[in-house]
């Protein structure tokens, strides 16, 4: 009996042991269990969170992109406020004025889009077909503002700032192989073509640096027409095109000119954007240009009212514009423009502040002293019976040597948006004059010397004086900075003294 007695209490702890077993393997399977089930929850929460962040920064930039746009007053041409797309046809012309089809005028007025002061604008842009948007580093790095008021549609009329669209400028450069702007000189083309004039066909044609763009000739469509034109010889083709091309410079702005020079053998993007006016620009004239003797010209602004302002409307960075007098060309690379939101300015009923910047392609040795003769010969000139200096080879080597140095002393000038800290200096004597302007605590009395010496040229050592009341400087302060020196904002004449 106490066999059996035994034998019961022990069968009964070894179940209490194991449903104690079980619960606690139970519990533990439940924890375990219930911390997967919250480390799932987590995960799905930070990937929500992640897609809807990745929606926000998406609905960011977009929103970003319509505001840009909305500022540029861009409007597209198609249907439902499509964009426009037209094959490009030559058209002479040496400006920026293009020639459109009968509807897109038809389209401007009906819609009301008249402009009062300005005449209407375009973007003209070649496609890049593998873009895909956002594509723009700077605009993938954006970030949200922490306000409330990031962007808003309403905030469109706030005040510009150029920094606020460098990322719109940017992913312009991957949504588009190539663009450019231009206004309208006449609605004549035939449906679905575009005129372009060779400035903005180059324009076109020499930014194709994110892909390959095919490039065509134009040709008459009436003359496929005629059975006889088959039998035309290339030989009278070629004469005929030269012909045309001898008679280019008399025809008017708009005419058709066909196969007279390359143009883009694709569609063309056209779009109604409003540019701003502009204030100010820095013009570079071309290695063409200075050797068809550009600083030998005596009143610089006639040469540019008389060819940029017929002939443009727009300036654009980076184009390249033409200007003439007494039948030389002259060729001006467009450097930047203020205001430089979009990189564009329009330049009708405004006055532009016109600079010249250096041209950073260096010439050799032959070419500088060339150019210093000449405009050494046509500012200052000799009385007659004088004799006359020819210089020796050690000479030019010498003159060749300070050239150099100077160009790697002289700082650059400020940029045009600093109006602080800024004195617009002009140098006068022995028959030349020259202004430029220096950013009063970064350059030094050295860099003063240094653009004296470009402008006399080399000979006897001088020294500048002030007048009213008179201030002598001499090369021993070149190490000072122009605002020790006393010379301060605004203006400053200085005169070369010959010790």
């Amino acid at each position: 009996m106490d066999f059996d007695a035994a034998a019961r209490r022990l069968a009964k702890e070894q179940s209490q042991i194991h449903s104690r077993r079980t619960q606690s393997r139970r519990v533990e399977i439940s924890a375990r269990a219930k911390r997967e089930a919250v480390h799932r929850q987590a995960q799905q929460a930070r990937l929500v969170e992640e897609k809807r962040e990745k929606q926000r920064q998406h609905d960011f930039i977009t929103t970003y992109m319509r505001q840009c746009d909305r500022m540029l007053g861009l409007k597209g041409l198609g249907n439902d406020n499509g964009s426009l797309l037209l094959r490009a046809t030559s058209i002479h012309g040496q400006g920026d004025k293009i020639a459109l089809p009968p509807s897109v005028l038809q389209f401007l007025t009906n819609t009301g889009l008249e402009m009062a002061d300005t005449p209407w604008t375009f973007r003209i842009a070649i496609r890049n077909t593998s873009y895909e948007f956002p594509a723009s580093p700077l605009l993938k790095s954006m970030s949200i503002p922490r306000k409330s008021h990031t962007v808003d549609e309403e905030d469109s009329d706030s005040e510009e700032d150029t920094n606020a669209t460098s990322a719109y400028l940017d992913e312009m450069t991957y949504r588009y192989l190539a663009y450019t702007h231009a206004t309208v000189v006449e609605f004549t083309q035939d449906e679905g073509c575009v005129g372009i004039p060779e400035p903005i066909a180059a324009a076109l044609l020499s930014q194709r640096g994110r892909g390959d763009v095919l490039t065509t000739r134009t040709t008459d469509p009436s003359a496929n027409t005629h059975d006889k034109s088959k039998d035309v010889s290339e030989s009278e083709t070629d004469m005929n095109r030269s012909t045309n091309n001898e008679t280019d410079e008399g025809k008017t702005p708009g005419h058709i000119a066909w196969g007279a020079f390359d143009v883009p053998d694709c569609l063309i993007e056209v779009s109604l954007v409003h540019l701003p006016k502009g204030q100010a620009c820095t013009l570079v004239p071309t290695q063409e240009a200075l050797k068809n003797g550009f600083h030998n010209l005596k009143d610089v602004k006639l040469v540019l009212e008389q060819s940029l302002i017929r002939t443009r409307a727009t300036l654009s960075v980076g184009d390249l514009v033409h200007s003439w007098h007494r039948g030389k060309k002259y060729d001006l690379t467009v450097r930047d423009v203020a205001p430089s939101t979009f990189n564009a300015v329009l330049c009708i009923n405004t006055d532009i502040e016109v600079e010249f910047g250096r041209n950073e392609r260096s010439m050799d040795s032959d070419e500088a002293s060339v150019l210093h003769n000449e405009l050494k010969a046509t500012l200052s000139g000799r009385r007659l019976g004088d004799p006359i200096d020819c210089p020796t080879r050690d000479n030019v080597t010498e003159f060749d040597s300070n050239m150099q140095r100077i160009a790697d002393e002289l700082t650059p000038e400020p940029p045009l948006e600093q109006n602080s800290g800024v004195c617009i200096v002009q140098i006068r004597g022995d028959g030349t004059h020259a202004r430029r302007r220096f950013d009063v605590q970064n350059s030094t009395v050295n860099d003063l010397f240094a653009f004296a010496s470009f402008v006399v040229g080399t000979g006897s050592p001088f020294r500048l004086v002030t007048r009213f009341p008179r201030r002598v400087f001499i090369p021993d302060h070149a190490s000072i900075s122009l605002a020790d020196a006393g010379i301060a904002d605004g203006q400053e004449l200085f005169l070369i003294e010959r010790i």
